[in-house]
């Protein structure tokens, strides 16, 4: 993906130089193939994998990062970026995500399990106040960071035997439940934060006996 970025800005300022007449031609000829991003998989965890990296969890703090994630859709600076007040953990479970990606606000929600978890959380540090951090470091009891963050399910993917258990594996399998539940996909978009639902396609590897389930249900009929 760096390689394509590099080349496609490589390719248009040529271009720019041509039309400005700064050179004769553009020596990015047509005989000059721009990398290809992989088109990979992305895995996203299986019911299964995921109590085994709630299980690898040895406090409640990461238990509630790994419920949240997975329930909400959450991006991993989106969740660093939660303040207590940003949850309603009584009611709706609504998440008010401020500012994430392209400095947008949105909403998202998050399962009764994970606002259990949560409190009890939040219990466990006493007095909180609501513009407080939700998620704070173990050590220095600062905002949690997305660093932090990678480091923490570094941990986990060990403990857990899952190598794949990341916070954005979870945003996937977020988005891939959602899908097996039958959720709109405009819906989940908005959900997750995406303008485009074609974008939606890169969160959503299904898996071969999903294929496989849908073509016995809707492929041809015999005859």
């Amino acid at each position: 993906t760096y390689q394509h970025n590099l080349a496609r800005v490589l390719k248009h300022f040529l271009k720019f130089c041509t039309n400005e007449g700064w050179l004769a031609e553009s020596p990015y000829t047509a005989n000059i193939r721009t990398p290809r991003p992989e088109k990979k998989e992305l895995k996203a965890l299986t019911d299964a994998e995921l109590r085994r990296v709630l299980r690898a969890c040895d406090n409640r703090r990461d238990r509630a990062i790994v419920r949240l994630l997975a329930s909400s859709g959450l991006r991993a600076a989106e969740l660093c970026k939660l303040n207590v007040a940003d949850v309603d953990l009584l009611e709706t479970g609504l998440v008010r995500v401020k500012l994430g990606k392209q400095q947008k606000d949105r909403s998202t929600f998050c399962d009764k399990p994970t606002r259990r978890a949560l409190k009890l959380y939040l219990l466990e540090r006493g007095d909180v106040a609501p513009d407080e951090p939700l998620f704070l470091t173990q050590k220095q009891a600062t905002r949690l960071t997305p660093n932090t963050l990678v480091q923490l399910f570094r941990r986990l993917q060990i403990a857990a035997k899952v190598p794949h258990a990341t916070a954005h594996a979870l945003r996937r399998t977020f988005a891939l439940n959602c899908l097996r539940g039958g959720m709109n996909v405009h819906v989940l978009a908005r959900l997750m934060g995406h303008s485009d639902i074609s974008v939606l396609e890169r969160y959503l590897p299904l898996a071969q006996q999903d294929l496989e389930d849908e073509y016995n249900k809707r492929g041809p009929k015999e005859v």
